[in-house]
């Protein structure tokens, strides 16, 4: 977005006002990933500004410094495309570092009773989009496609911010992360298809997308601006 601002100051008495006249100028965008923008939602407002602040300044030059769960999700999403054997998931602990392992361990254990519930699960591609509002940019999309039973699922891995594995998933956070992805891929989806987290830490069920909530636009509206809002003021 470009907006042009010629400045003139007005006198009114005592008072000294700056009135900008808009035109074009060059504003800041805002890019971040899902996984960002949903950790700050889901965020003690207290915690808010430092978060962001944090990663308004670092420059990350791997996604997994801040996406403590990323290895995983890159590991089972080429177990999937890939059809490698299920030996392959127990390799993936291996691939970070070893206080994260355990964690990691009972994460692929949890997978691996998804894949027991849904032997025949087959993976399609799909594709990540960015979700636009102002001048934030979120870049939104399931991790997977699986056709369970016949029907394609457009999947979000699902496990807590900080590598924990007992942080509660909610409905109310579930149907916001989904409601998003609806949002930013429309013209992947088919009248069939059902958007789901597969909740690692609760033995990989899967939650499927419940749109009768109608504070959902509301709900990502807000804390989009806050977003924006706090990125400014840092």
């Amino acid at each position: 977005m470009n907006v042009e601002l010629c400045r003139k100051t007005v006198n009114f008495g005592e008072c000294r006002f700056i009135i900008f006249d808009e035109g074009t100028f060059d504003m800041d965008e805002i890019k971040i990933s899902f996984t960002q923008f949903m950790k700050y939602s889901f965020l003690n407002p207290n915690k808010r500004l430092q978060q962001v602040k944090e990663w308004k300044y670092t420059n990350y030059d791997d996604e997994s410094k801040y996406d403590y769960w990323k290895r995983l999700k890159l590991g089972i999403v080429k177990f999937h495309k890939e059809g490698l054997e299920l030996s392959f998931l127990d390799q993936i602990p291996s691939s970070v570092p070893i206080d994260h392992r355990d964690n990691y361990r009972f994460a692929v254990n949890n997978y691996k009773k998804f894949l027991k519930r849904n032997p025949k699960a087959e993976w399609f591609k799909t594709q990540k989009k960015y979700y636009h509002y102002e001048n934030l940019h979120i870049n939104v999309g399931p991790e997977l496609g699986l056709r369970i039973k016949g029907v394609p699922h457009f999947i979000k891995l699902y496990c807590t911010d900080d590598g924990g594995l007992t942080q509660k998933l909610d409905r109310g956070k579930a149907d916001l992360m989904l409601h998003l992805m609806k949002l930013a891929i429309p013209e992947q989806l088919t009248e069939d298809s059902v958007l789901a987290l597969i909740n690692i830490k609760n033995d990989a069920r899967i939650m499927r997308y419940n749109s009768n909530n109608e504070y959902l636009d509301g709900n990502l509206v807000l804390n989009m601006k806050s977003f924006i809002d706090a990125w400014n003021m840092v």
